[in-house]
């Protein structure tokens, strides 16, 4: 009777030591095998997604230029800019930069847009690399986004065209006027969603001398 009493915990102790040693090994296999599941969609994201953007951008740069040449006469260029998203204080910096170095002409292209509140340059195109240069957090979603682009796209086409003016102001007209055509077409303006009335604009787009 004592020895069928010891007998039990041995058993016990035995089947439960066994159990343990089975979980143990199991654990590290169920790991391996969901972790692949768990990162293959950030790994797909990475790889496929910037492709699908790309081809978006693309797409978009094409109908702006066909717009640009077929609304205002503008012959058509043989290659697209480059966009770069940076944040706003370094599209600030490149814009002073060229203030301080450029010619007249070349001060035009780095020109960008200004915001509701406050004058503050949100978009730039540099004529030497011919570069779109966006704020982080640009997305195209809205025409009033897209305008931006359109904006720049004017002078790519005076870049490339090599089109000429009598200064920097000059060289925003265009511009300004195929931006707020761009936005008229939803309901939009420069007056409602950049705080650019007709006189600023004027004071914008007129030679100081």
């Amino acid at each position: 009777m004592p020895q069928r009493t010891m007998f039990a915990p041995k058993v016990l102790f035995y089947c439960s030591l066994l159990f343990a040693v089975v979980l143990i090994e199991l654990l590290p296999a169920q790991e391996i095998a969901t972790l692949p599941l768990a990162i293959e969609p950030n790994r797909t994201t990475a790889q496929e997604n910037p492709s699908l953007k790309q081809t978006e951008r693309e797409d978009l740069l094409i109908a702006i230029e066909n717009w640009l040449s077929s609304d205002f006469e503008l012959a058509k260029i043989d290659r697209h800019p480059r966009i770069e998203f940076v944040v706003p204080s370094q599209i600030a910096s490149l814009h002073y930069k060229k203030f301080l170095s450029d010619s007249s002409n070349e001060i035009a292209a780095a020109i960008g847009q200004t915001t509701e509140t406050q004058q503050q340059i949100v978009s730039l195109y540099d004529d030497l690399s011919e570069t779109i240069y966006l704020p982080m957090g640009w997305t195209g979603s809205t025409d009033v986004e897209v305008s931006i682009v359109v904006h720049e796209m004017v002078h790519h086409f005076q870049n490339l065209l090599g089109l000429k003016y009598p200064c920097a102001q000059e060289r925003e007209k265009l511009a300004y006027m195929a931006q707020d055509r761009w936005l008229g077409q939803s309901g939009h303006s420069l007056a409602s969603d950049f705080d650019l009335d007709p006189f600023s604009l004027l004071v914008t787009t007129t030679c100081k001398y």
